[in-house]
């Protein structure tokens, strides 16, 4: 383990254990139509927006957090969303580096040497919401992810699977048919091996 993970381990284990106030405490809610959320919600659930600069952690363009953001300021908008409860991982294998991950479930947040560079999604989310701008999360059909990006999506198989790219946003369908689902997303730095 490098010294780089134990300051961001140590501070994000600080992170966690302080705890961070979330909206619901505060009395904060954030409506589906105020927000401009498109997914369709009509609960008062905040959303997470994974978008191809970074992350919006209550569904609101205020609320961005592109890439090259301060990991730790990442992790505590994600935490406000999702709750404390997460791990923490590293890998110094990774294809572009040492990379650091914090992870609710099935969303992780990546980083390197302290800033927030990337993020996955691996399961659908209900409460809150977790996906595109466009409305497009872990079970969506082909054809929405071809209408969110502009229909400019490019498929090819790798050694992940089937492996889709359109408007800076990537992630592996079900099959190469256009009944096919997504079935991962990401953005940003990930540590992907091929």
């Amino acid at each position: 383990m490098n010294k780089g993970y134990w300051a961001l381990g140590g501070a994000l284990l600080a992170l966690s254990a302080c705890g961070t106030p979330a909206r619901e405490a505060a009395g904060e809610t954030t409506n589906a139509a105020e927000s401009g959320d498109v997914h369709g919600d009509e609960t008062d659930s905040p959303s997470l927006l994974l978008t191809a600069e970074g992350v919006m952690a209550d569904g609101t363009p205020e609320s961005m957090l592109a890439f090259g953001s301060n990991s730790l300021d990442a992790v505590e908008a994600v935490t406000a969303l999702l709750g404390e409860n997460f791990d923490q991982d590293e890998s110094d294998e990774c294809g572009a580096g040492p990379m650091e991950f914090a992870m609710w479930n099935d969303v992780w947040l990546t980083f390197q040497e302290g800033e927030f560079v990337g993020w996955e999604l691996r399961a659908a989310s209900e409460e809150p919401w977790v996906g595109t701008p466009g409305g497009v999360t872990i079970g969506s059909p082909r054809s929405d992810l071809e209408t969110a990006l502009g229909g400019a999506v490019t498929v090819e198989e790798s050694s992940l699977g089937t492996e889709f790219n359109g408007g800076g946003i990537s992630g592996l369908l079900s099959e190469d048919t256009p009944g096919a689902t997504v079935t991962a997303l990401w953005a940003g730095t990930n540590c992907a091996m091929r």
